[in-house]
């Protein structure tokens, strides 16, 4: 099979900083090449790009790359979508594709149509976190922001999204149809999973006294709510006043992050608490290893997938009890709470670091689940298979079809909400 693959043009593929798309994209199409398909990626110019097993379409962009200003964001996409369109128009009249798979909504809005009437399949994966949340699902206003989604939503033979939940969620609320619905998880980088080891001295830069670590990684964001687990640390260290908060990743809402570090100086934690910002993908290897438990407490994710990374590791998990999550988390894998419930958070985390047996117990299952259900061929082998149902393609001997939207997945809330 043939596939050309759009990346986001937000940063280069792969992502040397972690970022969660760009990963996937890179990754998927790695692990597609293994499985002997042809693919190409449309990707902004990099001089460091390191060598890679797929081939790649250089788009040049000169605009500033600058996520937090959603001015800037929306005109260097715009401008990426333009350029997007020349090199795809040039790359399926020279070569037949069979799929064109978008990872961005700017460019899926107006390559989509394009692939489509160049012969090939048109896929969109969804990536939003926000339709992981039904409240959010059903604001006009968050539809009027992402406009150019809905239209990418709309415009697909078929969408990808990363987790049940989400699907589900774009067929209630959104009117997607059911038969353009698949959720395939995004899986996990290999290196989590490799057992190399860790120099002590690593451990010894975040807890000096050997204290126990709580680890958490996301961006600095309301809606990973980061906030609520530093309050809860001071119920965690009024147990076990020993016990260290690392809040890793990079800051995408300065005035939060603010209020993050302004509520451990106000509680008293902030000793216990620090914020290292975004580290090496080598550093993150060794965070997860040496910590002791780790904790995500978003109000809505597309997936978690530091969840997943975490649990590659052979780490205890607490984490929010929401749609995408508990996909992730096999009973006896995790801790999940009610998103919001500091004390619930709180007794788990306690609960965890005053049991290590149970903890490492937990680990072991919480690292066979991923072994098994989260490496990236595996996903890849859903996602072709994806291509087929959407295609209407023979399925391959022994395919496994991801989660479909329908009815009867939609269990209590019953028929589609307000569209």
């Amino acid at each position: 099979m043939r596939i050309c693959r759009v990346a986001t043009g937000a940063e280069p593929v792969p992502s040397t900083r972690g970022a969660g798309v760009e990963s996937t994209v890179h990754h998927l199409s790695v692990a597609q090449v293994g499985l002997g398909h042809d693919v190409t990626v449309i990707d902004v110019q990099s001089e460091e790009r390191p060598p890679v097993p797929y081939r790649v379409a250089e788009v040049p962009l000169r605009f500033p790359a600058e996520r937090h200003n959603p001015l800037i964001h929306a005109l260097r996409q715009l401008r990426f979508q333009r350029r997007v369109l020349r090199i795809l128009k040039e790359l399926l009249s020279e070569e037949r594709y069979d799929v064109v798979h978008f990872h961005s909504q700017f460019a899926a809005a107006a390559g989509l149509g394009v692939a489509s009437r160049l012969g090939a399949l048109a896929v969109f994966s969804s990536h939003n976190p926000v339709w992981a949340s039904d409240c959010l699902c059903r604001s006009r206003f968050r539809r009027a922001k992402y406009v150019m989604e809905m239209l990418s939503l709309r415009r697909a033979d078929g969408i990808i999204t990363d987790s049940g939940a989400v699907a589900q969620n774009l067929f209630a609320y959104l009117g997607v149809p059911a038969e353009k619905l698949r959720a395939v998880p995004i899986g996990v980088d290999e290196a989590y999973l490799a057992e190399a080891p860790v120099p002590h001295e690593f451990r010894r830069r975040f807890a000096p006294d050997d204290a126990p670590i709580v680890l958490n990684v996301a961006r600095l964001a309301p809606y990973k709510n980061q906030l609520d687990l530093v309050s809860a640390m001071r119920h965690v260290l009024d147990v076990l006043p020993e016990a260290r908060l690392l809040l890793v990743g990079q800051t995408e809402d300065e005035s939060y992050a603010a209020k993050v570090r302004r509520t451990a100086r106000d509680l008293g934690v902030d000793n216990r608490c620090y914020l290292p910002g975004v580290v090496s993908a080598e550093e993150m290897r060794c965070l997860y290893a040496v910590c002791d438990v780790f904790v995500l407490p978003s109000l809505w994710e597309s997936q978690g997938l530091s969840v997943l990374e975490a649990m590659a590791a052979g780490k205890p998990v607490v984490a929010s009890d929401i749609g995408p999550v508990r996909e992730n988390v096999p009973q006896d894998a995790g801790v999940l709470v009610p998103p919001g419930d500091q004390v619930a958070m709180a007794n788990a985390i306690v609960d965890l670091l005053r049991h290590p047996d149970r903890a490492e117990a937990m680990g072991r299952r919480a690292r066979g689940f991923v072994e098994s259900e989260r490496r990236w061929e595996r996903m890849a082998e859903l996602t072709l298979d994806a291509y087929a149902q959407f295609a209407g393609w023979p399925a391959r001997p022994g395919a496994a079809r991801g989660r479909r939207a329908g009815q009867a997945a939609l269990g209590a809330r019953g028929s589609r909400g307000a569209q």
